[in-house]
């Protein structure tokens, strides 16, 4: 039963998806400045528009599909997908509005893009350092808590 949903879902996020030529020069952009993308990602069944795999970042396209006409702010399903995303990548999701995209040129977008990522790279970057190194930041032991009085669940995904 999950998989008869699921693939309609899908379906109903691709009839939603901004046109080949929006993700033509999104992918062009990528490749330029080094950062290779896969268009039109499955993650965990929702679509992501161009997937950043070296990072593990989603570019999400905001088009008149997933905007509201008049107030021009994002539907119900468009901020479903941007939560589920930013709890899945921490916070590594990049929004191309496609009136803006459009209006940028060649260097523009990838200057754009390219902040964004090299952020996020460096930041990898640092941490594997760390890790070889063996130098991670000092911390002193926690301190003892006191018990708790009741019984806490984590919730789930939290």
């Amino acid at each position: 039963y999950l998989q008869y949903c699921r693939s309609h879902f899908w379906n109903l996020q691709l009839s939603a998806a901004p046109g080949d030529d929006l993700m033509i020069t999104l992918s062009d952009t990528l490749m330029t400045i080094d950062r290779p993308g896969v268009g039109r990602y499955d993650f965990d069944g929702f679509l992501v528009d161009m997937w950043v795999p070296g990072i593990r970042a989603a570019i999400l396209v905001s088009c008149r599909a997933n905007m509201h006409a008049r107030s021009q702010t994002p539907t119900g399903d468009a901020i479903l997908r941007h939560r589920h995303m930013v709890r899945g990548t921490k916070g590594r999701v990049i929004h191309v509005w496609d009136q803006e995209w459009n209006e940028m040129d060649a260097e523009q977008r990838g200057t754009f893009l390219r902040e964004r990522l090299d952020r996020w790279s460096e930041e990898d970057e640092s941490k594997e350092q760390e890790v070889v190194v063996g130098e991670g930041p000092s911390e002193s032991p926690p301190a003892s808590q006191p018990a708790l009085s009741a019984t806490v669940e984590r919730i789930p995904d939290e």
